[in-house]
């Protein structure tokens, strides 16, 4: 959906009014024509997109033009080429089949490591990632999840301490291909 500029044209009571041009692919919108529901939705949206764009206020009510696919003229609009929404079709068994990925050899180190630790410290191995634009690493109060683009590896494991995630620092090193994950730990409270 492409919402154009204001512009003034007359309406079919000679009065002049502020008309914005709204492109819709016409695949959609055949599709949805026929559901009131659908349709009322999508103009809905438009209203909403007008609104927030433009930050006007308007009347709620509209009427669908017959026999025409515009009223006036339209201005020239852009329109993105590439899709942001791509359909697939369904697999036979009605899922989408999932990435095989498998986890990566990683070593987790406790700094000291006696007593209570400072730190956790985890090296996991990720052999044919080439660079740290690769990786994704979500680190929450107990919890590290790293995946790796295209989808290769993946692990998910929960810590046996809670951490600091705001102070968690990473470093990927492209020759040997081992993110090193630091993760400081709440201190006991005393």
């Amino acid at each position: 959906m492409s919402i154009g500029e204001a512009h003034v044209e007359v309406d079919k009571h000679g009065q002049a009014c502020t008309a914005y041009d709204v492109i819709i692919n016409p695949n959609f919108l055949t599709t949805i024509k026929e559901s009131r529901v659908f349709f009322g939705f999508l103009m809905s949206i438009v209203l909403e997109g007008l609104q927030n764009k433009y930050e006007v206020q308007i009347d709620r009510k509209w009427a669908l033009l017959k026999n025409k696919k515009f009223f006036g003229r339209v201005d020239e609009q852009r329109m993105r080429k590439k899709a942001l929404i791509q359909e697939v079709s369904s697999q036979p068994s009605g899922r989408i089949p999932e990435e095989k990925t498998k986890e990566p050899r990683y070593v987790l180190v406790r700094e000291p490591e006696t007593g209570h630790p400072e730190f956790l410290i985890a090296e996991i191995e990720l052999l044919g990632v080439e660079k740290a634009s690769n990786l994704m690493v979500d680190a929450g109060e107990d919890r590290l999840v790293v995946s790796t683009r295209p989808k290769k590896y993946s692990l998910d494991m929960y810590l046996p301490f809670d951490l600091l995630p705001e102070e968690i620092g990473c470093q990927f090193d492209v020759s040997t291909h081992v993110l090193t994950v630091t993760m400081p730990v709440k201190p006991l409270d005393e």
